[in-house]
């Protein structure tokens, strides 16, 4: 494998500190307590309306697929069709002596970047209020044509728990962007046209 896959399929998730939380960590590793997530809202120029789908599995694991999250770049095509994004904000159950946050990430998508373009793909996740964000990219350079994934893993140590004693939902957003050369035209995707989704979340839960 080449040093630019090496470095664009693993990153870890760094989280952003701009501030001390409201609430002390949690202490006490736990397994998840019954219940789903709730969708709160779903906003973005990449999730259209029916374009979104946000499959709640149990408060380990959430998927979300999208069909119209997409970013190109090159001649002919309009300069506001090179970022798109997708914010989906969840909350879970209230229940009492838990938090929670997001552990792992694993994005996928197809990108067809030729010579001379770029494309970028982030991953980020933050509760509401909280100016604590973890966040996660990848770099994708041309020439490139195929499926590309984002995998990325936060250190035990650095998860960004939802302060104790509050129901505070956790917003997850994805980003992709592309970078050409003027003639050439890059194009990027978070649909991979499988049947995995675009974007898999894990959480991990402790006691207060």
């Amino acid at each position: 494998m080449s040093a630019d896959a090496m470095r664009g399929r693993f990153l870890l998730l760094a989280p952003v500190l701009a501030g001390a939380l409201a609430a002390p960590p949690a202490a006490t590793a736990a397994e998840p307590p019954d219940g789903q997530f709730s969708v709160q809202s779903i906003n973005g120029s990449g999730c259209r309306a029916a374009t979104t789908q946000v499959r709640l599995r149990d408060l380990s694991r959430v998927d979300v697929s999208f069909t119209a999250l997409q970013a190109q770049q090159g001649r002919g095509v309009p300069a506001s069709s090179r970022r798109s994004a997708c914010t989906v904000s969840l909350r879970a159950p209230a229940v009492r002596g838990y938090t929670f946050g997001v552990d792992n990430v694993l994005l996928r998508g197809r990108a067809t970047l030729p010579a001379g373009t770029s494309a970028t793909a982030t991953a980020s996740s933050w509760f509401v209020g909280s100016p604590r964000t973890v966040h996660a990219e990848r770099e994708i350079p041309g020439v490139f044509d195929a499926i590309w994934d984002l995998r990325a893993v936060v250190r035990p140590g650095s998860v960004s728990w939802m302060p104790c004693g509050t129901n505070t939902p956790v917003n997850l957003r994805v980003d992709v962007r592309v970078d050409a050369r003027p003639g050439g035209v890059g194009r990027i995707s978070l649909d991979a046209g499988t049947n995995e989704p675009s974007a898999s979340y894990r959480f991990a839960w402790k006691r207060c």
